[in-house]
């Protein structure tokens, strides 16, 4: 019984033969570029001759199956770069809203602040225009008071002395009339108290 060929006795005949009729491939697969070989390929079986002797894989050819799973990534990764579209969409969305709202409410802020200036400039107004009145009175009492203390006082006279000049003596009749020497004697007497009274006045 004939002992089959191994096969990489079998994969060193076909490189052989891919020598025999070699043709240069101007981009090499990837284990003769990483080597540094020529990469000489038999065009039927999409070989190189350097990957048949080592009896490895040469990616010189794309399989239908690569290509399948290159579609597949490359849809995988389209999905996730239109989700990750969307969801930078979202954000931003999110991210206008919030900076809407945020100026929106910072606009109110300073509306609020501004009417609570308003109302403290006009306290304030009305707390100086009631200081001014205050002061006005206070000074207008103050000249009041300095006005008093200047007022001369009338001056005090001593207690009038009995006068009994332009007494009429004749309203006395009889049985009250005076004997003549006491009228003459009253009537002297009213001159000296009326002249004692005018020189106290004089000399206060």
């Amino acid at each position: 019984m004939t002992r089959p060929e191994s096969s990489l006795i079998r994969a060193r005949r076909l490189a052989s033969r891919i020598r025999a009729a070699p043709h240069h491939m101007p981009t090499p697969c990837s284990n003769c570029s990483r080597r540094g070989d020529d990469c000489l390929v038999n065009l039927s079986s999409g070989r190189c001759s350097a990957c048949n002797d080592r009896n490895a894989k040469c990616d010189l050819v794309v399989s239908q199956p690569e290509w399948d799973r290159i579609d597949c990534d490359k849809e995988k990764l389209r999905r996730q770069l239109e989700k990750a579209q969307d969801e930078a969409i979202e954000t931003r969305r999110r991210l206008l809203l919030a900076d809407q709202e945020a100026q929106a409410r910072e606009r109110r802020l300073r509306r609020e602040l501004a009417q609570i200036d308003s109302k403290e400039k006009e306290m304030f107004d009305r707390e100086m225009a009631s200081i001014r009145e205050v002061q006005a009175l206070e000074q207008e009492e103050a000249r009041s008071r300095s006005q008093g203390l200047r007022t001369p006082q009338p001056a005090v006279s001593g207690a009038a002395s009995p006068s009994f000049s332009g007494f009429e003596w004749n309203v006395l009749h009889s049985p009250y009339a005076l004997d003549p020497v006491l009228e003459q004697a009253f009537t002297a007497l009213s001159g000296d108290t009326s002249q004692l009274a005018l020189n106290y006045s004089s000399s206060s």
